[in-house]
């Protein structure tokens, strides 16, 4: 019972930490400049940018640490920063279960599931953090798959793929926003979907779904 009131107690804590956040300007959205770098970078056959601001709502669990990994892309001073997260651990049930990365630069911290920089201070208030570690964002760039992203490498057959499935996600859902910002990566691009298609069916003997 102990236990129950802590919990409960714990997140209406968490509540008014946010909710007084949000009206002193301490929890925002991200910046459009982040999208704005993000849009000319594809990670893992998929517009950053869209990976960031659009397909939160469709990934599995536990994928904080890969969409950390690409905000990181947009921010060149940077940390990327692991912990184990108390309101984690009580949705759980399981300290193993709790952790957590986020991106922390100039005193905000940049939250991949909130979608949001939260100051710093506030954000180790609601979270509880503990057990932290650090990547700077050089140690980041030793990474061959960031430098491919970083320097525009990526496998356009992987994206056609990925393409078609974000393009169906925006069809069905009627997502404007998600149908804009799609037009806009394939002009910065220069994508031509049906044109990939014909390479990679001549290459398979496959369909062209295009």
């Amino acid at each position: 019972m102990f236990n129950r009131i802590k919990k409960e107690l714990f997140f209406k804590r968490l509540h008014l930490l946010k909710t007084n956040g949000e009206i002193n300007g301490l929890i925002l959205p991200f910046e459009n400049e982040i999208y704005s770098v993000l849009d000319g970078i594809v990670w893992a056959g998929t517009p950053a940018g869209i990976y960031i601001k659009h397909l939160k709502p469709i990934l599995p669990p536990m994928k904080c640490w890969d969409r950390s990994y690409v905000i990181s892309m947009a921010l060149p001073n940077c940390e990327l920063v692991f912990g184990y997260c108390k309101d984690i651990e009580y949705q759980t049930g399981s300290k193993d279960s709790s952790w957590h990365y986020w991106v922390e630069n100039q005193g905000w911290c940049y939250d991949p599931t909130m979608i949001k920089k939260i100051k710093k201070e506030l954000y180790y208030q609601m979270h509880l953090p503990t057990n932290i570690h650090k990547q700077t964002r050089q140690e980041l760039e030793a990474n061959q798959d960031y430098q491919d992203a970083l320097c525009g490498n990526f496998n356009r057959f992987g994206l056609l793929m990925n393409m078609w499935s974000i393009e169906a996600i925006a069809g069905l859902s009627n997502n404007q926003d998600l149908i804009d910002d799609l037009e806009k990566f394939k002009n910065r691009f220069n994508f031509d979907g049906p044109k990939i298609a014909e390479e990679l069916q001549a290459l398979t003997g496959g369909s062209n779904n295009y």
